[in-house]
Parts: structure tokens; C-alpha cells; sequence
């Protein structure tokens, strides 16, 4: 990659089946730098965790405060491991560098929404599965790019 070229998109920090955090991942100058948007479905606890594992400094409070928080900017040479989980269908990947390890999905987890309990509404649930099904294709195409990007 040509160090001037930068590369971006939307991104969830994903933890067990519970916890997304929305944010945006970029590749500029040989650096991957996360940025948080949001607390996502994390509770205060879980962002305290967070920041302790990466040692973000304010991470926490500045994403309580409804500030961006960057989680991590590392150098591409500092990164000992991405892989690219076949289970995710080539949107997500799992990235670790200072042994720790952090599991990023390319599409909108399922956790950030509200479901559809109501039945009746037939037409809300064709429509939100023909954009989960979008989406998808979309995003296997992002976590393609950042493959390239991140596996050279």
C-alpha cells in the first residue's frame, strides 16, 4: 500500500454475543487506528474493561460524554496477528497486537437493534432481511479490501 493512500469505514468492536461498540477503522500512513462513535450495547463496566485491555486513556469517559474515543493506533509492523474467521464470511476479522486480541465485524451487528416482536408486521420483517442480506454483500466486500490491506 502506498504509504500516502488512506482507507476507512464503519466498524463493531464486537465481544460475545452481547456486545457491540460502533466505530470507524482507518489505514493511514502505516497506522490502523480504531475510533469508537458511541457506547454501542456495552454497559459502563464493559467499557472499563475495555480500556483497561487497551489502555486507552478517557476512553470510557469521553464515549459517556458522547465524545469519540480512539481505542487503538498501532503500526502496521506492530500487528502480530489478523485473521479473518471463516465463520464471518469475510466480514470480520480478528486483529492482535500487544497480545491482545480484537474481534471487529464489518456489519452492523444484530444486537444494535431492536427486534420485531409484532407478527403481523410481515412486510417490516421482508424489508429488514432483504437489508440484512445488502448489507451483507457489502460488507464481505469491505472486509476483502481490508485483507489486502492488512495481509500483505
Amino acid at each position: 500500500m502506498d504509504k500516502n493512500q488512506c482507507f476507512a469505514t464503519e466498524v463493531w468492536l464486537i465481544s460475545g454475543i452481547f456486545n457491540s461498540l460502533p466505530g470507524v477503522l482507518s489505514l493511514e500512513n502505516e497506522r490502523l487506528v480504531f475510533t469508537a462513535l458511541g457506547t454501542g450495547t456495552y454497559w459502563d463496566s464493559g467499557l472499563k474493561k475495555i480500556e483497561q485491555k487497551s489502555g486507552a486513556k478517557d476512553f470510557s469517559s469521553l464515549l459517556k460524554h458522547g465524545k469519540p474515543a480512539q481505542l487503538f493506533n498501532v503500526a502496521l509492523s506492530e500487528i502480530q496477528k489478523v485473521t479473518f474467521p471463516i465463520i464471518y464470511f469475510s466480514a470480520g476479522a480478528h486483529i492482535t497486537f500487544n497480545n491482545q486480541k480484537y474481534r471487529l465485524s464489518f456489519i452492523e451487528p444484530n444486537n444494535t437493534e431492536i427486534p420485531i416482536f409484532n407478527k403481523t408486521q410481515y412486510d417490516t420483517i421482508f424489508n429488514r432481511s432483504v437489508e440484512i442480506i445488502q448489507d451483507m454483500g457489502h460488507s464481505r466486500k469491505v472486509g476483502k479490501k481490508w485483507k489486502t490491506l492488512l495481509t500483505k
